[in-house]
């Protein structure tokens, strides 16, 4: 495997660091009806689209261009500390029920429908 990627001028961890997916593993092109595989420096080994991600994802780290933190999935909604609400509850209750318009502040659904024309 190393051999075959120095022969493709993959030499370093940078190197390695800098390829795409679809050098490592090949791809397919679709033209003109026909199709083609196009063959990635490891073709011919048994290693998947996924392996080549993470052989990638390895040597950026250890060449420093991300970091484990880049790596780590996001944090999910339940993970995600929540935000103290800026209204009381008191004012929760009033907003739940009551109308905002920019100039009079909060009025009731009833004052509203009553000031429409």
């Amino acid at each position: 495997m190393l051999v075959k990627l120095g022969e493709n001028g993959v030499k370093t961890v940078e190197d390695l660091a800098g390829c795409a997916t679809d050098n490592l593993a090949g791809w397919t092109e679709r033209k003109d009806g026909e199709t083609k595989h196009e063959a990635g420096f490891l073709d011919g080994f048994e290693i998947s689209r996924e392996e080549c991600e993470a052989m990638i994802m390895q040597a950026r780290l250890k060449a420093g261009w991300v970091t484990e933190a880049d790596l780590a999935p996001p944090a999910t909604e339940e993970a995600r500390p929540k935000r103290p609400s800026r209204h009381s509850e008191h004012e929760g209750n009033i907003r739940h029920r009551c109308s905002r318009t920019p100039a009079r502040g909060y009025r009731s659904r009833a004052a509203v429908r009553a000031a429409r024309p």
